[in-house]
């Protein structure tokens, strides 16, 4: 007989501004505002959170086919309210603890991309490398001696690089086929204490 509720406020600007005739800058700043509040048995709590989360994307458009991007935002995880308060499946014979000091992920991501057009739309190529740095990781906790359940562990690293490489077969007469070819490599890293 459990009840969790949350209230949340966005509130945000954004700007826009060409910088000259190749560089673009777009800016902007979130302030989320949340309470969450969990009621068990006539057992209440509480918790309010604030979280500024600003955004700033420069585009740098070298030529009319090739574009750069930097990209430098801050996000916060939203939480599964499921995860508050301790529950029993009977089916699976599973207990889920419940955390109620559970806190959102705050990630800060810093964004390098190239996008390549190629002539008469023929198709593209996209490089993309993205390094994001995660404070209060959420993960499985250790409870007790032998049990688990989800908590805060500490901080993270994620390297991602993509590349994306499409093109149509026009130069063989068949405009409409499409080939494209993507790679992802990926490279994680949690401090768990």
């Amino acid at each position: 007989n459990a009840i969790v509720e949350e209230d949340r406020y966005d509130i945000f600007v954004t700007y826009s501004i060409p910088l000259s005739g190749k560089l673009n800058l777009q800016a902007a700043l979130t302030e989320e505002l949340s309470t969450i509040y969990q009621n068990r048995d006539g057992l209440t709590n509480e918790r309010d959170f604030q979280y500024l989360k600003p955004r700033l994307e420069l585009r740098y458009d070298q030529t009319p086919s090739d574009q750069f991007r930097l990209l430098v935002e801050r996000t916060v995880s939203q939480l599964n309210l499921n995860d508050f308060v301790a529950s029993r499946n009977v089916n699976d014979d599973t207990i889920n603890f419940g955390n109620s000091n559970l806190e959102p992920e705050s990630t800060w991501t810093y964004t390098l991309g190239y996008e390549r057009r190629f002539a008469d739309d023929g198709g593209s190529l996209e490089l993309e490398v993205i390094y994001q740095d995660v404070s209060d990781h959420i993960d499985k906790i250790l409870i007790g001696t032998d049990d688990s359940g989800i908590g805060n562990i500490g901080s993270a690293q994620r390297l991602n690089v993509n590349i994306d490489l499409t093109t149509r077969f026009g130069f063989i007469g068949v405009p409409t086929a499409v080939l494209t070819f993507s790679y992802t490599y990926d490279d994680n890293e949690v401090s768990d204490p």
